[in-house]
């Protein structure tokens, strides 16, 4: 490798690099960044997935990508997170399934509150149903979850 490849190849060389348009830069997404982005549902705070906690980009993702994709979190691999970066199709379609269950499985739980006027309990007792081994810690989040949907449905 020549001077000139080392120079313009160096990963310390960023000042091509955007600010990554999910976290603002910061490496890591926040309730700010969530609900700007309008995932409450989908996401927690913590590491950005879009620009792997290092707060800038490359130029073209941008419009590769949008930030505020849903199949994009921390929970991938970094091969599928490359596989869905490059517009992989068979990545791409796991993306939309992934939406799709989401976006399933919220309309469920509003379903089953409003519709069948079944307490948080038990839409989570629902849920858990035929699931042996889920502990105590993993029961509270999803109370938590569930709650937190059905705010937000009842606040729009």
């Amino acid at each position: 490798m020549n001077f000139f490849e080392r120079l313009f190849n160096n990963p310390a060389n960023t000042d091509h690099l955007a600010q990554c348009p999910r976290c603002l830069g910061k490496g890591y997404v926040d309730m700010d960044d969530i609900k700007r982005l309008k995932n409450e549902l989908k996401w927690r705070p913590g590491k950005c997935a879009y620009c792997n906690g290092k707060g800038k980009v490359e130029p073209a993702l941008i419009t590769k990508v949008a930030a505020d994709e849903a199949y994009l979190t921390v929970d991938e691999s970094k091969r599928e997170r490359d596989l869905f970066m490059e517009g992989d199709p068979a990545a791409v379609r796991r993306g939309e399934l992934y939406k799709e269950n989401v976006d399933r499985w919220i309309h469920q739980i509003k379903e089953m509150y409003f519709e069948e006027c079944m307490s948080v309990e038990e839409i989570v007792a629902a849920i858990l149903q035929g699931r042996p081994g889920v502990g105590d810690k993993e029961v509270k989040e999803l109370l938590v979850y569930v709650q937190k949907v059905i705010d937000s449905a009842t606040k729009n």
